[in-house]
């Protein structure tokens, strides 16, 4: 004490039994160690000892009680240990060695109806604070976490660990993050950037990424009570993503954020709905977006695929205004085969297809046009082609050796809802004796308004056939 210093080479706690309770009433049993009234103290602005040195303060085979009945709250710790090596004088502070593992812990909260527990907790802590500067890293591990809301099991056996580096400027409220992870079960987020706390705002610069992440073990994650939904999916594929949150955090305000992610080697089965698997699945997206929606933001489409083992998808685009109302501007390619239709067509129908449709397609609208059905403010057009299609309908069959079919919306020449240009190089359609054969047709058609099957609609059409037969038992035409 002369040297206003505290310098210990040992201390040692073993196997303590720690109970604290609170009862209905707010009355606690730590109660007895105040003395009179609370009066309100400066806080303390610097260190009241020139030196504090201890080699060893350690925690062993401790258990933890603490209850409070007023507000329905109970947790306990069990086989707590903990082990401090450290230093401090007036300006420097020097963690050597803060370590803490732990039994089950657990914590439930009557009043949300709250349970979370979990085992195999590990913590330490390293670094030196040289006032204003802050250098350190602590990493915690979780081998079994289980979290439970209104008898609800959202998380069971769940596994996670961090470690996180940083460095602060003390004076500022200022830290920095350089490669801090948090991993979940194998599943691994980086975070880099800053973070500042002022006095009512958080100011924010950090990217967050994830890279090659297995969509399997990321659907491992889902609650069980979810997992129903997932009845029959197989899925898997690689995700990699980065993020950024820019801005300030506030009761008004939330940072903007920019995503760019990508999704690889993907592929999905599910016999429910889809009677053949999806064998690639492969997408790369972008996303700006102000959550606060003071700015529009957007969603970019950079490139989508999907093919099953007879056709393929394609498509591209953008979605701005993603927060409010939508405009979408996208791209399409398709090749289809039409075996893989076939499934679909309810048995009621006596209807058959066969042959392939390939092509492609433009399309720019606005969510609202969509939802308020003011179809005729939509864009779209579409250049497909036909190959060897073959129809069978009751008696009726359709053969199509080749075909061009053209799509616009709307259409061009007199403003109509849209317009249907399809061109043949020969039909063959025959039910029952009679057989019809046509070579070089051309069909145009013109629809005013959006079809509604309860009325009449006006089409205009137009035909132009370079040939044409037509034989019925021993009657012939040409």
């Amino acid at each position: 004490l002369k040297t206003n210093s505290v310098v210990s080479d040992r201390i040692l706690l073993e196997k303590a039994a720690i109970n604290i309770h609170t009862d209905s009433t707010g009355l606690s049993n730590l109660d007895i160690f105040m003395t009179g009234e609370p009066t309100e103290s400066e806080p303390m602005e610097e260190l009241p000892f020139n030196l504090i040195d201890l080699e060893k303060v350690a925690l062993t085979e401790a258990n933890i009680r603490f209850t409070d009945a007023q507000a329905g709250m109970a947790a306990t710790v069990d086989n707590l240990n903990m082990e401090l090596k450290g230093s401090a004088d007036k300006k420097t502070i020097k963690a050597e060695k803060l370590e803490l593992t732990s039994g089950p812990i657990s914590f439930i909260s009557d009043a949300q109806k709250m349970d979370v527990s979990l085992s195999g907790a590990s913590f330490d802590l390293k670094g030196n604070m040289n006032n204003p500067a802050l250098d350190a890293l602590a990493n915690l591990a979780i081998n079994n976490l289980c979290f439970s809301l209104a008898e609800e099991e959202y998380v069971t056996n769940l596994s996670a660990k961090a470690v996180i580096p940083v460095k602060g400027e003390l004076d500022k409220n200022k830290f920095t993050f350089e490669n801090a992870s948090l991993s979940v079960a194998e599943l691994a987020l980086m975070l880099n950037g800053e973070v500042t706390l002022e006095e009512e705002n958080i100011l924010t610069d950090l990217t967050i990424s994830g890279k090659d992440w297995e969509l399997k073990e990321l659907l491992s994650l889902v609650p069980a009570q979810y997992a129903s939904y997932l009845d029959g999916v197989e899925a898997d594929g690689i995700l990699t993503f980065s993020g950024n949150a820019k801005g300030v955090i506030n009761d008004t305000e939330m940072p903007f954020i920019t995503l760019d992610a990508s999704f690889s080697e993907g592929k999905a089965t599910y016999e429910k709905l889809l009677p053949f698997p999806l064998n690639k699945i492969e997408a790369e997206i972008s996303a700006a977006i102000d959550p606060t929606n003071k700015q529009p933001g957007s969603i970019r489409i950079e490139r989508l695929d999907v093919a099953t083992p007879r056709s393929n998808l394609s498509a591209n685009g953008t979605v701005a205004n993603p927060l409010g109302d939508m405009l979408c501007n996208l791209n399409a390619g398709v090749s289809l085969d039409f075996a893989e239709v076939a499934p679909f067509i309810p048995d009621t129908l006596d209807l058959a297809v066969d042959g392939k449709l390939n092509g492609k397609a433009q399309t720019r609208f606005r969510m609202s046009d969509i939802e308020k059905e003011r179809f005729s403010n939509i864009y779209a057009n579409a250049t497909l082609t036909t190959d060897n299609i073959s129809a069978r309908y009751d008696t009726i069959n359709l053969s199509l050796a080749g075909g061009d079919i053209k799509l616009e919306l709307p259409a061009r020449t007199d403003n109509s809802f849209a317009s249907v240009v399809f061109t043949a190089d020969s039909l063959n359609m025959n039910a029952g004796q009679a057989t019809l054969l046509t070579s070089a047709a051309d069909l145009t058609a013109e629809i005013n308004e959006f079809p509604d099957l309860t009325k009449h609609n006006n089409i205009k059409s137009k035909f132009n056939i370079g040939s044409l037969s037509f034989n019925c038992d021993t009657l012939n035409a040409a």
